[in-house]
Order: C-alpha cells, then structure tokens, then sequence
C-alpha cells in the first residue's frame, strides 16, 4: 500500500478500490488502515464479507471501494447481495453533491 499511495497526488480526488486481501484482520490490516487515511470517505462503510474464502468457515472483507473527494461531495457504497458467478461480492459506489456549489 506504500507503494501505491506514494505514486497517488496527495490533494488529488480520486477513487480507490479493489482486493486488498485484508482477510484475516479486514479493516485492522495496516494496508487498510493507511488507504482509508488517505481516502476517508466514505464515511460509513458497508462491513458485510466480499469475498467467499473459505478460511475457518467465514466470509471475509477483502474488497474496498474507497474515495479522496472535494468539499461538497459525498460518497456511498454499498456490497451487493448477488455475486453473479464470482467468489467475491461486487461494491457499487456513487457520488453526490452534499451541497449546491458556491460561485
């Protein structure tokens, strides 16, 4: 995660996601820890499993879309119910505007 959030403009907004095989402590993983520092939004996460790893008989959060926005916008994700023949649950994310824009 280093690595990549080295290469990443620190102000610039942008979007994060993909499998960070944080499987075996999800959101306490390091790797997670400093990507959400980065990307904090959004600010409420969707905790249910994405991915059907069959480690001690549990799904686990490996899969995370993360956010680095402006003032005045907002970001929702959400994990779908279906997995449409995958082992992993997708994650749908969206931006809106949490304020008109000031002229």
């Amino acid at each position: 995660m280093d690595g990549l959030l080295a290469r990443w403009a620190p102000d610039a907004p942008s979007v994060l996601g993909g499998d960070f095989n944080t499987w075996v402590r999800g959101v306490d993983e390091a790797a997670f820890r400093k990507a959400r520092k980065a990307f904090p939004h959004p600010h409420r996460l969707d905790s249910r499993p994405t991915h059907h790893f069959e480690l001690g008989g549990m799904l686990r959060r490996s899969d995370h879309l993360l956010f680095r926005l402006n003032k005045g916008w907002m970001a929702e994700v959400v994990r779908l119910d279906e997995r449409f023949g995958s082992d992993h649950y997708p994650l749908l994310g969206w931006l809106t505007r949490d304020r008109p824009p000031t002229r």
